[in-house]
């Protein structure tokens, strides 16, 4: 993790994260390794750090419910946004929540503020 994303997240009393967090990350972290970015051995010890974290409960893990999905769907099927679907998620979440979402992604953090939903883009 960048050093302005560490400030940012320790910032938060008690970060907030959603179960698809732990897919994305998991995700991103194999997708570094097909990337040559990171090898197999520091994926996984980055995983097993975030982990540790997560049963620390520096984390606090909230669930998904439908109306996250509806409010998504709702954002989607405006076709006015360059939203993905997993990202039309992280926004709902945060937005249902009332949550600041942290983002590295500036086409997520634009999506946000077009969408009304509090964001803070790391730059």
């Amino acid at each position: 993790m960048s050093i302005k994303a560490e400030k940012a997240i320790s910032s938060v009393e008690t970060p907030v994260i959603s179960p698809l967090v732990l897919v994305e990350f998991s995700s991103a972290l194999s997708r570094k390794i097909r990337e040559k970015s990171i090898t197999e051995i520091d994926a996984k010890k980055i995983w097993t750090r975030f982990s540790l974290h997560r049963d620390q409960k520096l984390y606090d893990i909230r669930e998904l419910s439908m109306s996250h999905y509806s409010l998504a769907e709702k954002w989607l099927v405006t076709f006015k946004t360059t939203l993905r679907a997993l990202d039309a998620l992280h926004l709902a979440f945060s937005f249902e929540t009332q949550l600041t979402l942290i983002t590295g992604d500036k086409v997520l953090a634009r999506n946000a503020e077009l969408l009304g939903v509090k964001a803070h883009l790391i730059r």
